[in-house]
């Protein structure tokens, strides 16, 4: 993982991304009936509670916590489980009501649109009215997530919290994406325009901008030929850099997809403990809150 690389990815990081649009004129969070945690991350999980705490403070109920993502390339070797049932896990260490953290029927999709349709069909099937579902994604996730939602499900009632992360904070142990010198969020961030390019119009809705800087586009698909696990491989482009499809794996993608997976192996326990770290820094901050408004 090289200076360059790593800048690039920053760059494309701050831009390929939406605003949260979740607070009111007075800066209040909106009034939701479901908070989503979301991700392969869990830093989603650990906003979602604090969002719906707060919505609990503002308009006196708690929302209920739906905990969403089935198994990745590379998660399923980090925690032996879904991703939904790890973020519901964090949710009950966080000490939200468990009756309220909910991820079955949940815990089955295998890409971006089957984990929003999910998320339609649950809420749809609890509620006679047409619920707020407000979504916690991190930064780098918010355009993909947001996109295929408006193309996918145009009739949900969606907001949305976009965890505001610098890219240095971001790449963290607790995710796992500072392994190999912050090459697994590089792979991240490197799929995000080739993702959006290829299903725009189809999977999901245009980008809300255009990005007409060349400079921009090369340096996007650079990092897609270089950085291609999360694409499946490597991206086939025509003018002007616009991706068209995928190609398979080469050997030293594979490679390379090998050396990611065994610092993930050897780093499980180091990543675990960061977890149970942050959970419980979390949980004092939380209690220490508690008993300032208490006096």
């Amino acid at each position: 993982m090289n200076a360059k690389d790593f800048a690039l990815a920053e760059g494309l990081y701050n831009v390929l991304c939406l605003p949260s649009d979740c607070y009111t004129q007075s800066g209040d969070l909106k009034k939701c009936d479901y908070v989503v945690a979301i991700d392969d991350d869990v830093t989603s999980a650990i906003h979602a509670v604090k969002a719906a705490r707060q919505i609990k403070e503002t308009y006196g109920f708690f929302p209920t916590i739906l905990c969403v993502g089935g198994q990745g390339i590379l998660s399923r070797h980090l925690y032996g489980r879904t991703e939904a049932e790890v973020l519901a896990d964090v949710c009950r260490r966080l000490g939200y009501p468990k009756d309220l953290i909910w991820h079955q029927g949940l815990n089955s999709g295998r890409n971006t649109g089957e984990n929003i349709k999910n998320i339609a069909k649950v809420t749809h099937a609890h509620f006679r009215h047409q619920p707020t579902v407000l979504f916690c994604v991190t930064k780098r996730q918010s355009l993909r997530y947001i996109l295929t939602q408006q193309k996918q499900e145009p009739y949900l009632k969606a907001c949305w919290y976009v965890i505001e992360e610098p890219f240095q904070k971001a790449c963290k142990l607790m995710n796992a994406k500072s392994l190999c010198g912050g090459e697994m969020m590089v792979h991240e961030i490197a799929a995000i325009l080739p993702r959006c390019q290829q299903y725009a119009g189809t999977y999901q809705e245009y980008p809300p901008f255009e990005i007409t800087a060349i400079d921009f586009l090369s340096h996007a698909a650079y990092l897609a030929q270089k950085y291609c696990l999360k694409l499946g491989g490597k991206p086939r482009y025509n003018a002007p850099i616009e991706c068209i499809g995928i190609d398979k794996f080469s050997l030293i993608d594979y490679l390379r997809y090998a050396r990611l997976w065994l610092a993930l192996v050897f780093s499980r326990r180091k990543i675990l403990s960061a977890i149970d770290d942050e959970i419980w820094g979390e949980n004092f901050n939380h209690a220490i809150s508690k008993a300032e408004k208490m006096l």
